[in-house]
């Protein structure tokens, strides 16, 4: 779960930044000294700016809730990345009196829509005129689609200009987000205390996605507890393993303990015996384990051009492989999680079948 949950993330990141920071209605000053002591950040890669509120889309008779974005078309390095994840490229084309817009591909899907068609927006806040007050809309032509390979993004995101933007929802009912991208390594939690006494709203990846984030958390607890019941099949096994092989070995105990040999030796005996085999089993597990998390891209590659299938088939699924991520605290955590259980049945098993055995072979003599 540690490769999906590195996937999740690093698609996250690449669209929407490492820390989102909501900055509120302030004066322009204010906003421009905000800016200027950010982008003073050596670790920071990119400051990108976006007008954001949420909007009903209406096409083809189909009404669904989206997040509308305002950016500023003339922000080259802006422009430059999410032309990255554009199908044709036309990010430069969003300029303000425009109306045009770019939708998520899979919102475009869902509305049965085309580049070339046209939408209608519907803001939900209700604006006072001097007409009254009325509900915002304004159509929009769709010039291209954009896809993230980010489920959450690609199906309610809809791109404007900064100026249709303010347009549609008015300069002050958008939401002033500003989308930080750090350089690798980071230490994300430290930015984010150095916000704490600034007047700012900060979300992470988490906060944005906080049902994806518990599930992920749920999926990995699930993972383990199966992984744990694994283990304890295995050390069920093991034990079996050495019950049998002292039943097999009775006449031998029995004859060592006439012999002279007392009670704890024979445990010994049973003990090594038992080390031996659970540290083999042990060993190669680990081995094992370890050669599957790091070659497992590998292996299903080589599983599909096999047998002539996809496990996960492009077009049903964001990802194309498995996605794996080798860290040695869990592998501890399994390793020591079996040593203790491995220890309990080793002991145990000697312990009591060493005691049933010798009393019976004793009686028999």
């Amino acid at each position: 779960m540690n490769g999906f949950e590195e996937e999740v993330k690093s698609r996250s990141f690449g669209a929407d930044g490492h820390i989102s920071v909501e900055i509120p209605v302030i004066k322009s000053f204010e906003q421009e000294a905000i800016i200027k002591e950010l982008s003073a950040d050596e670790d920071l890669v990119h400051l990108f700016q976006f007008a954001e509120g949420e909007a009903i889309v209406t096409a083809e008779g189909a009404h669904t809730l989206v997040m509308v974005r305002g950016m500023d078309s003339s922000h080259q390095k802006l422009i430059a990345k999410l032309n990255s994840f554009s199908r044709f490229h036309r990010f430069d084309q969003l300029d303000d009196k425009s109306f045009k817009a770019i939708l998520g591909r899979e919102l475009l899907n869902e509305l049965g829509l085309e580049v070339g068609d046209s939408i209608k927006l519907s803001s939900p806040k209700i604006q006072f005129t001097p007409m009254g007050y009325f509900f915002r809309s304004r159509s929009f032509e769709v010039v291209d689609e954009v896809e993230f390979k980010y489920k959450l993004l690609d199906s309610n995101i809809i791109f404007l200009s900064l100026g249709d933007s303010n347009s549609f929802f008015g300069p002050t009912n958008s939401n002033k987000m500003f989308r930080l991208h750090y350089q690798e390594g980071t230490d994300i939690s430290e930015k984010i205390k150095s916000f704490a006494s600034k007047n700012v709203t900060v979300k992470t990846w988490k906060d944005e996605n906080v049902a994806l984030y518990q599930a992920l958390l749920l999926e990995k607890f699930v993972m383990f507890i199966t992984l744990m019941l694994a283990i304890i099949v295995a050390v069920l096994n093991v034990t079996s393993v050495l019950i049998i092989g002292i039943i097999s070995q009775r006449s031998t105990v029995g004859i060592l303990y006439i012999l002279g040999l007392d009670k704890e030796r024979i445990k010994r005996i049973f003990t090594t015996y038992g080390l031996f085999v659970g540290s083999l089993g042990l060993t190669l597990g680990v081995i094992f384990g370890v050669l599957l998390s790091v070659w497992i891209t590998q292996i299903v590659s080589f599983m599909e051009n096999l047998f002539g299938f996809a496990i996960f088939p492009a077009d049903l699924y964001y990802i194309s492989a498995v996605p794996s991520i080798l860290e040695i605290g869990d592998v501890i955590l399994v390793l020591a999680s079996s040593i203790i259980m491995l220890f309990i049945a080793i002991i145990v098993s000697s312990t009591l079948s060493k005691n049933v055995e010798i009393n019976h072979v004793s009686k028999n003599q």
